[in-house]
């Protein structure tokens, strides 16, 4: 799970979309069916999480081979890494979005 930076800027927020985008590209240049799912993140004191979170919905949605699960509801252990039982239905989740 990545994107949950903590000093993540505006111009870092807005450039996400771009730079998932280009990190894709780049990694189907090499795998070109490799499937990937990404984990939206949850991270509710983070002033640009919605920037982030609208940026991952909308690649996943339009990259083929690409998805996204919703992380939404799984408790944290603090404010930042999720518990056990958060860790392994987080392992679910991406494993059943697999094709």
């Amino acid at each position: 799970m990545q994107g949950r930076g903590g000093r993540l800027t505006p111009e870092q927020a807005k450039a996400y979309r771009d730079n998932l985008t280009a990190f894709l590209r780049a990694l189907r240049e090499q795998w070109p069916d490799i499937p990937v799912v990404l984990g939206r993140i949850n991270a509710p004191e983070k002033p640009h999480r919605l920037t982030v979170r609208q940026a991952q919905e909308s690649v996943a949605e339009t990259t083929p081979h690409t998805t996204w699960i919703n992380t939404d509801d799984l408790p944290f252990l603090d404010r930042i890494h999720y518990n056990s039982a958060a860790l392994q239905e987080l392992g679910r989740r991406f494993a059943q979005a697999l094709p």
